[in-house]
């Protein structure tokens, strides 16, 4: 996206999920360099941080402050990137923000799709629980952002779903991780016609 006085993206809201770090930081740096105000989401903490720990040590801790970090490095400020914690695999986290985005903005832009987790193994070695969590917040977390942000999405809303090459080639240890990406396909597919 452009850098500098062309902004194509002024005064529109855009949702990065997964916006703690990596292509997620990376994508919402992007969209308010180009002019948006971007609520950067993250995972809210099953185990957050003890506010009396971050306050001994002077250390925030924890997604939120991750943001904070990689918003003031990239000279951006309170305006252009807001965090908003949500855990995407819980419908109901997911509805509160929405519902809070509409609140304080009263539309949404654009939606990307961008949290996602791996847990690499074997499928002879993986258990329930690694093949549930890749695909709850992988798959299952765009579904339920993608029809909470529906009645939001303003006339030529957009919404942009990372996949990943090993949707469509596979890869070793990685079975729930392709799927979770297959499936993304799918349903962005699926979407289009919609």
């Amino acid at each position: 996206m452009p850098h500098g006085d062309h902004q194509p993206f002024s005064g529109q809201v855009v949702l990065v999920t997964g916006a703690t770090r990596g292509i997620g930081a990376v994508t919402a740096t992007a969209f308010a360099r180009a002019g948006a105000t971007v609520i950067a989401n993250v995972p809210r903490l099953h185990n957050p941080p003890a506010e009396s720990s971050a306050a001994e040590t002077g250390e925030d801790e924890g997604p939120v402050a991750d943001v904070c970090r990689w918003r003031a490095a990239a000279g951006l400020t309170e305006e252009q990137v807001i965090p908003l914690t949500a855990s995407v695999d819980d419908p109901a986290q997911v509805a509160e923000m929405m519902a809070t985005i509409g609140e304080r903005f009263g539309r949404l832009d654009v939606l990307v799709n961008n949290a996602g987790i791996n847990r690499d193994r074997t499928v002879a070695r993986m258990t329930d629980e690694e093949w549930r969590q890749v695909l709850a917040v992988n798959l299952d977390g765009a579904f339920y952002c993608v029809r909470a942000a529906v009645p939001l999405l303003s006339d030529g809303g957009r919404i942009v779903s990372l996949s990943s090459v090993v949707a469509h080639t596979g890869n070793f240890g990685v079975a729930n991780y392709a799927a979770s990406k297959a499936g993304l396909l799918g349903l962005t597919k699926s979407l289009t016609l919609e």
